[in-house]
C-alpha cells in the first residue's frame, strides 16, 4: 500500500547517514511489511503493522526472536524512533567502523 511504502521511504531517510540507502529494503508478508538491510530476511529492521484499527512499528531487540511492538497514531512517528532503528542496524553490524 502506499502506507507501508511511506513507511520505508521515512526508516530509509532516517538511516541513510548510517548505511548506504541502497542496502534498505523492503518485504510485504501477509501480516507486516518488513524493512530489511541486504535485502536479508533475517537482518529485518522493524516491521510495520497497518491494520484497519491500529498502526504498530514493530522492532527487534538485542536478544535473537525478540521484539518489541509499539503503538503509533501515524507513521510521523516512526521519526521518534530514530535511535531505535539505528540500534536494529548496529545488531547485525558495527555501524562506528570507518570506511
Amino acid at each position: 500500500t502506499m502506507e507501508e511504502i511511506e513507511s520505508f521511504v521515512i526508516v530509509r531517510t532516517l538511516l541513510c547517514d548510517i548505511v548506504d540507502p541502497s542496502r534498505i529494503t523492503h518485504k510485504d508478508t501477509l501480516s507486516y511489511f518488513g524493512i530489511l538491510l541486504d535485502d536479508n530476511i533475517r537482518k529485518w529492521i522493524c516491521r510495520v503493522q497497518l491494520k484497519e484499527t491500529a498502526k504498530y512499528l514493530i522492532l527487534p531487540t538485542e536478544e535473537k526472536g525478540k521484539f518489541t511492538k509499539y503503538p503509533i497514531e501515524s507513521l510521523n512517528e516512526i521519526i521518534k524512533f530514530k535511535d531505535d532503528l539505528i540500534k536494529a542496524v548496529s545488531l547485525y553490524e558495527d555501524i562506528n567502523k570507518n570506511d
